[in-house]
């Protein structure tokens, strides 16, 4: 009888623990994708901003520009992703190349990410646009292909620690390799990080509130912009990075668990 993966909470906070106790480390890896991530995070701000009719709603410049800040996003996150992956299962955040001089291993990863981020983004970006052009067909379908696009872009993010130590699983082999883990490592990072979501969640409602009371409604001048830049952007940015390294940690131990118990599901893919 196949053993049960183990609790959200205990990878969760076991994920958690290894980000404090390599604080460190987590500077060293994200330190050169930090600017990057920034001056991403800035444009997007732009692009909310300049990118919409008299109404609010999108144009399609918008769109452009979020399939060009998806594929950046990417190019810039697989860096400290796979590490982190790579230190989780192993210990060590050592791989051969780099930026610009990628290994094959390096670029087999980013390649992977990127399909996996892409599966999602098509998903989720279709719906946003049917309920621009179809606003009923649109909602219809904006829940169910969602759900479907984050469900299959996490059941397949198993590829990303096999590609770190080197397996070549399927699709059919890692989609399967995931069955009953996939809310699991979803839930993992939540339960271990809920009271840090819960108090940005606050922070960010009582720097809005200030703003809005301030401005009066009007529209915000550049100093503004940079004040919610500085003050709510920014923080949420990197939180959001340290979100997913928990979400990475949890995901490795995830996968280590699924090659300890799992490995009549794989064959000899390794």
């Amino acid at each position: 009888m196949e053993q049960n993966p183990p609790k959200a909470s205990e990878v969760g906070s076991a994920a958690l623990e290894d980000l404090r106790n390599n604080f460190g480390l987590v500077q060293q890896i994200t330190f050169p994708v930090i600017p990057i991530l920034i001056v991403l995070g800035a444009a997007d701000a732009v692009a909310a901003k300049y990118f919409t009719d008299a109404s609010g709603h999108p144009e399609f410049g918008y769109y452009v520009f979020m399939i060009v800040y998806t594929l950046l996003t990417a190019w810039a996150s697989v860096h400290y992703v796979m590490r982190w992956h790579l230190f989780s299962l192993t210990g060590s955040v050592e791989y051969k190349g780099g930026w610009l001089n990628p290994d094959t291993k390096y670029n087999s990863f980013f390649y992977k990410t990127l399909i996996i981020q892409a599966i999602v983004f098509a998903t989720i970006m279709l719906p946003v646009f049917l309920m621009v052009v179809a606003p009923v067909i649109g909602l219809m379908v904006f829940i169910p292909l969602v759900f479907a696009g984050v469900y299959s872009g996490c059941r397949l993010s198993f590829i990303l620690p096999a590609t770190v130590l080197g397996h070549t699983p399927t699709i059919p082999q890692i989609w399967d390799f995931a069955r009953g883990m996939v809310g699991k490592t979803i839930w993992a990072p939540i339960a271990a990080t809920w009271k840090y979501i819960v108090a940005m969640f606050v922070y960010l409602f009582i720097i809005g509130f200030f703003v809005g009371f301030t401005s009066n409604g009007e529209p915000l001048s550049l100093i503004g912009d940079i004040f919610i830049f500085l003050f709510t952007t920014l923080p949420a940015l990197l939180a959001g990075i340290l979100f997913c390294l928990v979400y990475v940690g949890g995901l490795s131990r995830y996968y280590q668990w699924g090659l300890e118990n799992r490995t009549d599901a794989y064959g000899d893919y390794k």
